[in-house]
């Protein structure tokens, strides 16, 4: 029977800092774990020394058509579509027992032994958004925030094998293949609206409720962080990890580029403290160096930024790239992305002229 536990991220060249940072910090307190990233764009131009453990590049996966996913999904999406199949391939490399999987601008702070002792014998095992309602004060995250992007958050995960589990990541394959796009309006969220309904379709599925898990903007209003003899507790729980989601140094007022805008941030206080701490880490990394190495699949051969409109086409017409190997430099695309472009355009300029219409005929009411 597999024993192993293994530690999985994701990520492109431009978050080399963090994902540095994110795998140091595990090391820290998990100085026994093994830790594994695939890269999704190469690994040119980065300092892999850095990085404490195995380094894959994403073609390495075996994912059957994978030119098409890097033209339907960007970096964001694509680093989140991929989850199913990265997981199913460590598992079988490595005949693993267990993966825990981390979004790479997660933090640790502590160690999270008895978390994964506690979700031993759940085949799945994730975080919910927040533990209780948000409230009703006008800000922002609210109500309507994890409405939209999910009651869990995917950015920690802890997979056991098992028959379950198996079912659960050929599930998964199947909607992320087409379906793992940022459109709320629509219902999707990337691959993290889809985990609302795994505590149904898997019932062996298990919330992490642990309130030292995963803290973040969209939950810091239920969660009281401060530092006691060194050390940063959430309540009387250690902090084992915080999630930096959409972090952003030059926003001093908020943890995100989103608008979180409850006024939890005071100078000096242990979230500001935590908040410094980690841009120092980053630094240390070469945060600035890296953050500017653009993503590779960002545009057609010919150098034409590929428009997020017309990815999230290919997700909705995954016919016209059927019989295409290399889309990429595919003439065919090139002409279609070209057409698809100018259609956009006229299609803005006739909403704007329709809205007028619409504003008017209201005023005659």
């Amino acid at each position: 029977m597999p024993q192993k536990t293994e530690w999985v991220t994701i990520g492109s060249r431009n978050y080399w800092a963090h994902l540095c940072v994110a795998a140091q910090s595990i090391i820290r307190h998990h100085p026994d774990s093994k830790i594994s990233v695939v890269l999704i764009d190469g690994n040119g131009e980065i300092d892999l020394s850095k990085f404490p453990g195995e380094i894959y590049l994403l073609e390495e996966i075996g994912i059957k058509g994978l030119e098409h996913f890097r033209i339907k999904y960007g970096v964001s999406e694509l680093a989140t579509a991929i989850r199913p199949w990265v997981h199913q391939y460590f598992f079988n490399l490595n005949d693993l027992k267990r993966i825990i999987y981390f979004d790479l601008d997660l933090w640790f702070k502590s160690s999270i032994e008895s978390v994964i002792q506690d979700c031993s014998g759940h085949p799945i095992a994730f975080c919910p958004t927040t533990l209780s309602e948000y409230p009703l004060d006008g800000c922002y995250p609210d109500a309507r925030s994890y409405r939209l992007s999910g009651l869990y958050n995917a950015g920690f995960m802890i997979l056991e094998r098992c028959e379950e589990t198996e079912a659960f990541l050929r599930w998964w394959q199947e909607w992320l293949t087409n379906h793992c796009r940022f459109d709320t309006n629509n219902g999707f969220f990337g691959d993290q609206r889809f985990l609302d309904v795994v505590p149904l379709f898997f019932p062996k599925t298990k919330m992490i409720r642990d309130i030292g898990c995963n803290v973040a903007y969209w939950n810091i209003h239920e969660r009281n962080l401060k530092i006691h003899e060194n050390q940063y507790l959430v309540d009387s729980v250690p902090l084992r990890f915080f999630h930096f989601s959409g972090f952003n140094v030059k926003v001093s007022n908020r943890l995100s580029k989103t608008n979180d805008n409850r006024d939890y941030l005071k100078e000096g206080n242990a979230i500001d403290t935590l908040k410094k701490g980690y841009y120092r880490e980053l630094l240390n990394f070469d945060l600035e160096k890296y953050e500017r190495i653009p993503y590779q699949y960002s545009t057609l051969s010919n150098g034409t930024q590929i428009q997020v409109a017309f990815r999230y086409y290919c997700l909705d017409h995954p016919e016209i790239l059927e019989g295409i190997s290399d889309p990429f430099s595919s003439s065919e695309i090139r002409r279609k992305h070209l057409k698809f472009k100018i259609l956009t355009k006229m299609k803005r300029l006739i909403d704007v002229q329709i809205s007028k219409i619409w504003n008017y005929l209201l005023k005659c009411l």
